[in-house]
C-alpha cells in the first residue's frame, strides 16, 4: 500500500491532523498528486479545526491562502512559525487579502508568527478568540475594528496600546492579555467589567494603590511590578473574587495580607 492509499484509508479526522503538520508546499504537492485525498479532506473530512505548524527551517514561507479558503466549515485555525527558542517566532508576510480570504465561519484564530499589523476589519466577523502572540505593531485605534463578539483577546506584545484605546475593546471580553501595553491608573476603569482573566505582566505604570480600579469580577491577574512594593493593606484593594495572582518577590506582605 503506497502512502497515498494509506492516507485515503485513514479516518477523516486523523487525515486532517496529519496534513496539519505539512507546510503549504507539501500540502499542495500532495493534493495535486492524489485528487481523492483532496476530496476526502474537503468533503468527507468536514475540516473544523486545523493547526499548521511550520518547521523551524521555514523562515521564508508564503501564506496558504488558497488552501485555507477551500475549507468553508473551518471553525478553529492556529498557524505557528516557531523560532529556535520557545519564546520566539519567525516572520511571515501577510497581505490584507490573506486575512479577508479566511473562511468566514472561523471563531477561534491564533497566528503565532511575526508580521506587520493585521487589519482587524478583515477578520472573520464572528470571532470568539483571537491570539497574536508575536505581533507588536498594533495601533490602539485599530481595536475599534475588532469583531464585537470576541471574548478572548491575546495581544501580549502590542506596546502601542494605551489608556485612550481601552474603551474600544470588545465589550464582552472575559480574557485579556495586553502584557506590554502602556496602561496607567486612568485607563483601568475603561476596561470591560466582564473581564475575568487579565494579563498586564510587563506594565511599568501601575502601582499597588491602583488595585481598586481593576475590573470588579476579576478571577486571575498577572501584574508583576505593582506587587513588588505591595503591603497587606494593598491586598485588601484587590477585587474580591480573585483566586490566582502572579506575584513578584515582596518582603512587605504576610500570610495575613494574602488571606484578605
Amino acid at each position: 500500500m503506497n502512502k497515498f492509499s494509506l492516507l485515503l484509508n485513514l479516518p477523516p479526522e486523523l487525515c486532517n491532523q496529519l496534513c496539519g503538520y505539512l507546510d503549504p508546499k507539501s500540502i499542495t504537492n500532495l493534493l495535486k498528486t492524489n485528487h481523492a485525498i483532496w476530496q476526502k479532506l474537503k468533503n468527507r473530512g468536514g475540516l473544523r479545526d486545523l493547526e499548521l505548524c511550520f518547521p523551524v527551517s521555514s523562515q521564508l514561507v508564503s501564506w496558504p491562502q488558497k488552501y485555507l479558503a477551500t475549507f468553508k466549515d473551518l471553525r478553529s485555525l492556529r498557524v505557528a512559525l516557531p523560532g529556535r527558542s520557545q519564546s520566539t517566532y519567525f516572520a511571515m508576510p501577510l497581505k490584507p487579502e490573506d486575512i479577508s480570504a479566511l473562511p468566514r465561519g472561523i471563531v477561534h484564530l491564533s497566528l503565532a508568527f511575526e508580521s506587520r499589523e493585521i487589519c482587524f476589519a478583515d477578520l472573520p466577523p464572528h470571532l470568539l478568540s483571537l491570539s497574536l502572540p508575536s505581533i507588536p505593531h498594533i495601533e490602539g485605534k485599530s481595536l475599534a475594528l475588532l469583531p464585537r463578539s470576541i471574548t478572548r483577546l491575546e495581544l501580549p506584545k502590542a506596546f502601542k496600546i494605551g489608556d485612550d484605546d481601552l474603551g474600544l475593546l470588545p465589550p464582552l471580553l472575559t480574557t485579556l492579555n495586553l502584557a506590554s501595553a502602556a496602561i496607567s491608573a486612568a485607563g483601568l476603569p475603561l476596561l470591560p467589567p466582564s473581564i475575568l482573566h487579565l494579563n498586564l505582566e510587563k506594565n511599568e505604570l501601575l502601582t499597588a494603590a491602583d488595585f481598586d480600579k481593576l475590573p470588579p469580577n476579576l478571577i486571575s491577574l498577572s501584574l508583576l511590578r505593582p506587587f513588588r512594593n505591595a503591603t497587606d493593606e494593598h491586598f485588601g484593594l484587590l477585587p474580591p473574587h480573585i483566586t490566582s495572582i502572579s506575584v513578584a518577590h515582596n518582603p512587605h506582605f504576610s500570610d495575613l495580607g494574602l488571606s484578605k
